[in-house]
């Protein structure tokens, strides 16, 4: 297939120049009498048929780099790391962003090749210098480490750089890198600001986070109301299809558990109703919250059983 491409590209090229030289034979044999027109014509001919055929020639090669990434990231798949190597270099060695990310992955684990954190490093600094996220975040951690430099200034640079990028997830990013205290002092205040605006996107965590700081009144007075409505939002959220599903998911688990325990003592401003909570507890136990299953096995009916 990539040799199929090359050979096209260079049929592409040939036709360009084979173009260009009818383009000036027949407009000499025209011999027109306005030598300004003749002169246009040639001249934008010339221009229009280069252009085509050298945008035919570009998507040639395009196709080549999206044949050598995809063809590597097959052979990945499979665990037939040492072919998915040379391909996925390849297309990273011109300028595939994935591909430099997926690279610097396959140097860091020695897939296909002797594991080398250096050129880990170098190649996830590529990626990320091309705004690619993931990488952006890879190389805060490795400058966080000190995988081959330690610098807490650049760490804090390329996380908040993911962050900005990361429509998803990345204002949840700031909010538990703050609460955490990663890169930074801990600062429970900013971790607050951040989980609202991140709650405010919709994010799963970020509501689940903000109702267990407004229901145990940690830096916020304590609203045990406004901590279920968290909670019923953040369990009522559709994950499938994001990016950080697993997350979410558990996340969402997490929301679903404490809206049960909330409901099943009443508290929130909801009468107390233990059916209602046994439904979220069996929720929260779908998505694989462990507290709920064990409330679900102490309650006799273990989860799965009506």
């Amino acid at each position: 297939m990539v040799s199929f491409f090359l050979w096209m590209g260079g049929v592409f090229a040939l036709a360009g120049w084979w173009a260009h030289e009818r383009t000036v034979v027949c407009m000499k044999r025209v011999g027109t009498r306005l030598p300004v027109l003749r002169r246009i014509a040639v001249f934008f001919g010339r221009r229009v048929l280069i252009l085509f055929f050298g945008l035919a020639g570009f998507g040639a090669g395009g196709a080549v780099l999206a044949d050598d990434f995809s063809d590597g990231m097959a052979f990945y798949q499979d665990g037939r790391y040492e072919e998915a190597f040379d391909l996925v270099k390849k297309a990273a060695e011109a300028d595939n962003s994935e591909a430099q990310y997926r690279l610097s992955s396959m140097y860091w684990h020695g897939q296909g090749v002797t594991a080398d954190y250096e050129q880990a490093f170098l190649w996830c600094r590529r990626a990320a210098f091309k705004d690619h996220v993931k990488a952006a975040y890879a190389l805060s951690d490795m400058y966080r480490k000190g995988v081959v430099e330690q610098d807490s200034s650049q760490a804090y640079y390329w996380f908040r750089r993911a962050a900005e990028l990361d429509m998803e997830n990345g204002r949840l990013a700031m909010a538990l890198m703050y609460y955490r205290g990663t890169l930074v002092e801990k600062n429970v205040e900013q971790a607050f600001r951040w989980f609202q605006q991140a709650a405010e996107d919709g994010n799963v965590t970020a509501m689940t986070m903000l109702g267990l700081m407004y229901e145990d009144g940690e830096h916020v007075e304590r609203d045990e109301a406004h901590a279920l409505a968290l909670f019923t939002k953040a369990a009522k959220k559709e994950v499938d299809g994001l990016v950080y599903h697993d997350s979410a998911l558990e996340s969402r688990a997490e929301a679903r558990y404490h809206l049960a325990r909330m409901i099943e003592r009443g508290q929130g401003g909801v009468a107390a109703d233990i059916e209602v909570a046994r439904q979220w507890y069996r929720k929260a136990a779908s998505d694989g919250n462990r507290h709920a299953r064990a409330w679900l096995d102490a309650d006799g009916g273990g989860f799965g059983k009506d």
